[in-house]
This record gives C-alpha cells, sequence and structure tokens, in this order.
C-alpha cells in the first residue's frame, strides 16, 4: 500500500536513485508496486528505490546489478545505503530499549508510545513458518538467531472481519517482537461489549474458555492494560509478553493457529442478522471499533515519526483498518467525546479515566471480575 504512494511523495526523491532512473507505468502489472527504469542500462526494477539502489549498487543477490553504472554513482548509492542502515540501526536499538522497559497497550502520561514497523527483510516468530512469495514452497524457512539483523524486530498486524450481517467477533492478532521479548495480542475481539451484554458472551465466548485456559499459563498476563482498551477485547484474550526463544516461538504459533482455526470454525456456524436493524447495527459496531484502531492503534506514533504523519495515517486509515471512511460518518469523537480537547482535538493519551488492569480482569470461566483486578 505504502509502496503504490511512492510515486507522489516528494520527501523520497532524496534518495539518490531518483537521479539515475524514472518510474514507468507497465500495462498489466502488480499496481501496489513501483516499477523504476534505469538510466544507465533501461531494465525495469519492480520494487521502487530500494530495488534500484540494490541494481545500482550491485549489492543483494537476487536483483541483476547494472553492467553500465558508472563507478562514481555505485559508490554514491553504496554510502548511501550504508549510511542509511547506520542510522536504521541506531533507532532500533533506541526503540527496542523504550519498548523493554515501558507499556505497549499501559497507560501513560505523555502522547503515546509504540509499535507497528515492517523492516523489509527483519524476520520474527511467525516468519519460520511462512513462505514469502516468488520463494520455493519446498525450503523450509528457518529463523536467524534473535542477535542478528534480521532477528531485531518484527510486527504481524492482522484483523478479520465478518460480513456486516453477523454480529460475529472481529479475529485479531497484534504480535511485536525485539531481539528478546515478544509482546503478543491474541483474541476474537467482541463487536459488542461483552463485559456488558451478556448475551453476546454467552453467545460466542462460553464454549471458546477451555481454548484460553489451554494456554494461559504458557502465555500471562503482560501487565497494564488500559479500561479503555479493555472495551475491545473479550475474556478469551491472550494479552502476553514473552522472551524470545524458539520454544515460546512454538507456543505462540500453535496459539495463533489455535485461535484463528477457532474463529473460522465459530464463524461457519454463526446466524445472520434477521432483519435489516440489526445489520445496520453491527455497521456502526465495526465502524465504532475501526474508529479507536486508527486513532488509538499502539504503533501510529512510531509509524509516523518513520514515514511521515500523511503516510501513516493514510496506511492506517486506508490499509490497516480501511473502511473507517466509508462504513459510516461518526468521527472518532462522536464514538469517544471523553477524549474531546478544548481546542475540538483529540486528546492523545491511552487513557482518560486513568484505570488500568495489572492483572487479569476475567476468572477462568469468563466472569469479569475488573474490580479485583484492577
Amino acid at each position: 500500500m505504502v509502496r503504490g504512494k511512492e510515486k507522489s511523495n516528494a520527501s523520497l526523491r532524496r534518495d539518490p536513485s531518483w537521479k539515475y532512473s524514472v518510474q514507468v507505468d507497465i500495462g498489466g502489472a502488480e499496481k501496489t508496486y513501483v516499477y523504476l527504469k534505469c538510466n544507465f542500462c533501461d531494465k525495469v526494477v519492480k520494487g521502487g528505490v530500494t530495488r534500484m539502489k540494490e541494481h545500482l549498487s550491485g549489492s543483494h543477490k537476487n536483483v541483476a546489478p547494472c553492467a553500465n553504472v558508472p563507478d562514481k554513482v555505485k559508490e554514491e548509492i553504496s554510502a548511501y545505503m550504508k549510511k542509511s542502515t547506520t542510522a536504521k540501526h541506531l533507532q532500533q536499538e533506541q526503540f527496542d530499549d523504550r519498548v523493554e522497559h515501558g507499556f505497549y497497550y499501559g497507560s501513560e502520561s505523555g502522547k503515546g508510545s509504540s509499535s507497528t514497523i515492517h523492516c523489509r527483510g527483519a524476520r520474527g516468530p511467525m516468519d519460520q513458518y511462512m513462505v514469502n512469495p516468488g520463494e520455493d514452497r519446498g525450503q523450509t524457512q528457518m529463523m536467524p538467531a534473535a542477535g542478528t539483523r534480521e532477528g531485531r524486530r518484527q510486527v504481524l498486524d492482522f484483523a478479520a472481519f465478518p460480513e456486516l450481517k453477523f454480529d460475529f467477533p472481529i479475529f485479531c492478532a497484534n504480535i511485536f517482537t525485539t531481539s528478546t521479548l515478544n509482546i503478543i495480542v491474541l483474541d476474537l475481539n467482541p463487536l459488542y461489549d461483552a463485559t456488558l451484554q451478556r448475551d453476546y458472551k454467552e453467545k460466542y465466548y462460553r464454549s471458546l474458555m477451555p481454548l484460553y485456559q489451554k494456554y494461559a499459563e504458557l502465555l500471562p498476563w503482560g501487565d497494564k492494560i488500559t479500561s479503555e482498551s479493555l472495551k475491545f477485547f473479550s475474556p478469551i484474550v491472550i494479552w502476553s509478553k514473552i522472551n524470545s526463544t524458539p520454544q515460546n516461538y512454538e507456543v505462540l504459533y500453535a496459539t495463533f493457529k489455535d485461535y484463528f482455526k477457532a474463529w473460522l470454525v465459530s464463524m461457519e456456524l454463526a446466524v445472520e442478522a434477521v432483519n435489516d436493524m440489526q445489520t445496520v447495527c453491527n455497521c456502526e459496531a465495526q465502524h465504532r471499533y475501526l474508529a479507536w484502531r486508527a486513532e488509538k492503534d499502539p504503533g501510529h506514533p512510531l509509524l509516523k515519526r518513520l514515514i511521515g504523519e500523511n503516510l501513516a495515517r493514510e496506511m492506517i486509515r486506508h490499509f490497516l483498518f480501511e473502511g473507517v471512511d466509508s462504513l459510516g460518518t461518526k468521527t472518532f469523537l462522536d464514538y469517544f467525546p471523553e477524549y474531546h480537547c478544548e481546542d475540538g482535538s483529540i486528546n492523545h493519551k491511552r487513557s482518560i479515566i486513568g484505570k488500568a488492569y495489572k492483572t487479569r480482569p476475567w476468572d477462568a470461566g469468563g466472569e469479569f471480575i475488573g474490580s479485583k483486578a484492577s
């Protein structure tokens, strides 16, 4: 999604690759990619300025090097890549330290912190089980050592939504990993408040409590979570922080598979809305969820620092949480007026109430015990 915006983002023009290439349109090609043509050999490269730098510098085994590039240009590109890599490593080390000493979903007094970044080439706990497009599916994916560059940091931010005619929960997987720590949220996010609407909780979560109990000890509660965020979680939520070890990765992957399978199986048994009014209510509930995630997703601040406010907001609103601008007309403050500032802006604090749950606010049977757990 972001790659497709490369043409219009003026800040990316500072990359020296633009001096030695031109963007071209390829008929019938994948629209999410940027295609650049080398000025020296006319080769068309898919993947934007990153691939073009690798083409000009001859630094990547999977990208054909330019045979006609002048030595001076090759040296310029190589120096730029080295400088960029050094800066990224410093940024990454500083961020890893902040994450390992703070809260991911917890309350804070500043403008917010956290998480979502995808480093090209980096691998996280889920990647050892995945195959990238174009790779040989017969080869086993091996995860690099945690201390290596490729093992430093990775995010999986994944959601699956039911059709609007169902009041079914939203599958949510948010997994953030550094070289030493994994921060995990796995849940079937309730479309309606499962704490206030007991019938909704009974309908969708009672039969799934054994699934949570299966992994409760292996993935213990991950410390404080705000009362505002809790509205969007169910009694079976996995919210945990675990060390980066092969054994923990196996547990994490098994949990992910079981939770996603449970969502798929339960979805097959879901019953459609009996009238249009219920569908309208489901639509508004999904829109409210999207409005919250688009504004309060913990990865937003970091994404904004990395690619700028405009691209970060576009990626969040039109890719990660697509639908926030099309499913309804209400704004974030319409749904959550408690975040309204005097000047009309949105308060960036994660918690207005100031209440957080350090221990799990549900018992083993799924009953809310928040007053005891806070």
